[in-house]
């Protein structure tokens, strides 16, 4: 089963999830990692992805009550990924590949499943 780490899975979770860590984020840490990701995310154009909205999407999930150091976790390594280890998923979205912030995305299954 390939892990989801920007949208699909983060939605859903945040959306089930309470209770998980606890919320210690900062405005400037989620402007850096978020631009940073978008930064990769953006330009591959993936048919799935709306244009102009991976920067308030990721916002808001970084800002979101639910699983937050899991969340930050999760985004951080997606940051954080070389270019080269992005596609376009079978979702059509744009995702980091397989093999890539597998600890992170099991950590927050694991907070959401603990539900």
């Amino acid at each position: 089963m390939k892990k989801k780490i920007l949208l699909a899975c983060l939605m859903v979770t945040m959306n089930i999830a309470q209770g998980c860590g606890d919320d210690s984020s900062n405005g400037n840490a989620a402007d850096d990692v978020c631009a940073q990701t978008c930064e990769t995310a953006e330009p591959l154009k993936c048919p799935g992805d709306e244009p102009g909205t991976c920067m308030p999407q990721c916002l808001e999930l970084w800002n979101g009550t639910r699983c937050v150091d899991e969340v930050h976790a999760s985004i951080e390594c997606a940051a954080n990924t070389p270019e080269a280890e992005w596609e376009c998923d079978v979702d059509d979205e744009a995702n980091v590949k397989a093999g890539n912030c597998e600890s992170e995305i099991s950590a927050l299954i694991g907070c959401s499943a603990k539900l």
